[in-house]
C-alpha cells in the first residue's frame, strides 16, 4: 500500500472518530437536554446560531479550502491568512453584538439582546482554529482534530446538563456552546505541529493576494449558501414561532446525524487526496466514483431507514412534547437523499480549484431557491422542506454538468452506478414497513427492532447480491 494511501486510510478513521464520534456524543446530550427543556428555549438558541453560523462562515472566507487545495503554501502566506482570519472574527463578533437589539425585535423575543454578545464570541474563537486545522487536514492528519473536537464536546456537554439541571434554561444551550468552542480552539492551536508558522513572525498582508481569487470565490459561495441556509431557519421563526422553530431544527438535526456524518467523513479525506490527483483525470475519475459509490451504501439504507422509524425514534427520545417534528424529519430525509451526489461533484471542482465554477453554481441553487422559498412560505412549514426537497432535485443536474464536463463523469453514469444500493434500500424500507404494521409493543422494543431487521434485511441482501459498492468497502478494510 502506498504511502498516500495509508494516509488516506487513517485520515478515514480519524476523521469519522471525530465526525461520528462528536456527532454522537452531541446527539446524545442534545436529547438529554431536549428532555430538561422545552422546544421554545431550542427555538431561542436557533434563531441566534443563524446569525452565529453565517458570521463564522464569513470569517472564515475560504482560507481553509484554500490552504488545502494550494500544493506548497509557505509560512509567511500560512501567517498572513490567520491574521485575515483573525482579523474577520474580531469584526463580525464586534458587527453580531452591535445588531443583537436587531436580532431580538425580529423575533419579537427580548432574551435574544442579551443571549447574541455572548454567542458572537464564538465567531471570534472559532476565527483562530480555522488556519491550525486546515494545516492537519492538508496532511490527512486527522487525529488530534477529533482528540480536540471530542472533549470539547464531552466537557462543554456535561456543563449545558448540569446548568440545565440547575434551572437555567436557554442559558444552558448558551455557555455549551461558548465553552464547546472555545476549549476546541485551544486544543486544536496546541495540537498543530506547524503552529510556529502562523504564530511566530512578521505579518506581510500581500502573501495573501495568491490566495484572494480562489477564497474570495469560496467565499462568496460559502456565504450564498450559508444565507439561504439559515434563511429558511429565519422564516420559520418569524412567521411561525420560536416553539415551531425549536421543532424544526431538532428535526434537522436529528436527520444530519446519520447523513452528514459520513458526508463529512469523506469529504475531508477527498478533499486533499483529490486535490493531489488533480493532474490525472482517469484516477481522479475513478476514486470519484467509489467515493459516490460507497457514500450512496451507505447513506441510502439509513435515511430510508430514519423514515420508517422516525415516529417511534423520537417519541422514545425526546417525549410526546417533540412529536410535531416527525413529519419534518422525515422530509428533511426525503431532501437529503441525494446529498451524496451533491458532495462528490461539488468536491470535483474544489479539488481542481475551479471556484470559478463552484460559485456560479451556487449562485444559479440559490436563484432557484429564493424562488422556492417565496412561493412555498405562505403554506406552511412543511411546504417550505417540500420546496427544500424541489430545490434539491433541481440543484443536482447543476451539480453534475461539470462533473460530466471535466471528468466525462455523468449524470446517468453515476445514476446507474448507484442504483443497486437505491433498490436494496428501497426493499429493506418496504420490508421494515411492514414488520411495524405488526408490531405492538412499547417503543422501547420497536426501535431496536426495527433497526436490527433492517440492517440484518440490507447488508444480507447486500452480500447475496455481491453490489459493488459492497465489496468495494470489503476490500477497503482488509
Amino acid at each position: 500500500m502506498s504511502t498516500l494511501s495509508k494516509s488516506a486510510t487513517a485520515g478515514v478513521f480519524w476523521s469519522f472518530v471525530d465526525s461520528a464520534g462528536t456527532r454522537a456524543a452531541r446527539f446524545v446530550l442534545n436529547v438529554l437536554l431536549a428532555r430538561l427543556l422545552l422546544p421554545e428555549q431550542f427555538g431561542l438558541i436557533g434563531a441566534v446560531t443563524i446569525f452565529v453560523s453565517t458570521a463564522t462562515m464569513l470569517a472564515e472566507s475560504g482560507v481553509g479550502s484554500a490552504l488545502v487545495q494550494k500544493q506548497n503554501p509557505r509560512a509567511e502566506e500560512i501567517r498572513a491568512l490567520f491574521f485575515v482570519n483573525l482579523l474577520f472574527g474580531v469584526a463580525l463578533s464586534l458587527l453580531l453584538c452591535l445588531c443583537s437589539p436587531l436580532v431580538a425585535s425580529l423575533y419579537q423575543a427580548p432574551e435574544l439582546r442579551e443571549m447574541t454578545p455572548w454567542m458572537a464570541f464564538v465567531v471570534f474563537l472559532s476565527s483562530v482554529s480555522f488556519v491550525p486545522a486546515a494545516l492537519m487536514e492538508r496532511e490527512l492528519s486527522f487525529r488530534p482534530l477529533a482528540v480536540a473536537s471530542l472533549l470539547a464536546v464531552l466537557l462543554s456537554g456535561g456543563l449545558g446538563l448540569a446548568l440545565a439541571f440547575c434551572g437555567y434554561g436557554v442559558w444552558a444551550l448558551v455557555w455549551q456552546q461558548v465553552a464547546g468552542t472555545g476549549i476546541r480552539t485551544l486544543m486544536v492551536v496546541a495540537l498543530c505541529p506547524d503552529r510556529g508558522r502562523f504564530l511566530r513572525g512578521e505579518v506581510r498582508l500581500k502573501a495573501v493576494k495568491g490566495y484572494m481569487r480562489y477564497s474570495g470565490h469560496m467565499l462568496f459561495a460559502g456565504g450564498l449558501n450559508s444565507i439561504f441556509e439559515n434563511a429558511y431557519g429565519l422564516v420559520v421563526g418569524r412567521l411561525f414561532g420560536l416553539d415551531s422553530l425549536g421543532l424544526y431544527f431538532r428535526a434537522k438535526a436529528m436527520y444530519e446525524l446519520p447523513s452528514q456524518v459520513l458526508s463529512r467523513v469523506a469529504i475531508r479525506v477527498m478533499f486533499p487526496l483529490h486535490s493531489r490527483l488533480q493532474d490525472d483525470v482517469e484516477a481522479l475519475r475513478e476514486s470519484v466514483g467509489g467515493a459516490l459509490r460507497s457514500l450512496c451504501f451507505v447513506s441510502f439504507p439509513m435515511t430510508i431507514g430514519l423514515i420508517v422509524v422516525a415516529e417511534p425514534l423520537v417519541v422514545l427520545l425526546l417525549t410526546e412534547k417533540w412529536g410535531g417534528m416527525v413529519i419534518f424529519l422525515q422530509l428533511f430525509c426525503l431532501a437529503g437523499a441525494l446529498y451524496p451526489f451533491h458532495l462528490v461533484n461539488l468536491n470535483v471542482l474544489k479539488a481542481l480549484g475551479r471556484s470559478d465554477l463552484f460559485l456560479r453554481i451556487e449562485i444559479a441553487k440559490k436563484v432557484l431557491s429564493a424562488l422556492a422559498l417565496s412561493i412555498t412560505w405562505m403554506f406552511g412549514i412543511e411546504a417550505i422542506i417540500w420546496g427544500q426537497i424541489s430545490v434539491s432535485v433541481l440543484s443536482l443536474f447543476v451539480n453534475a454538468h461539470y462533473a460530466k464536463t471535466l471528468l466525462g463523469y455523468s449524470l446517468s453514469v453515476q445514476f446507474a452506478e448507484t442504483l443497486p444500493s437505491g433498490l436494496v434500500s428501497l426493499i429493506m424500507g418496504l420490508s421494515l414497513v411492514l414488520l411495524k404494521g405488526q408490531l405492538d409493543i412499547d417503543h422501547v422494543i420497536t426501535v431496536p427492532v426495527l433497526v436490527a431487521a433492517g440492517g440484518t434485511i440490507y447488508i444480507g441482501l447486500a452480500a447475496a447480491l455481491r453490489l459493488k459498492a459492497f465489496v468495494e468497502l470489503l476490500s477497503s478494510c482488509r
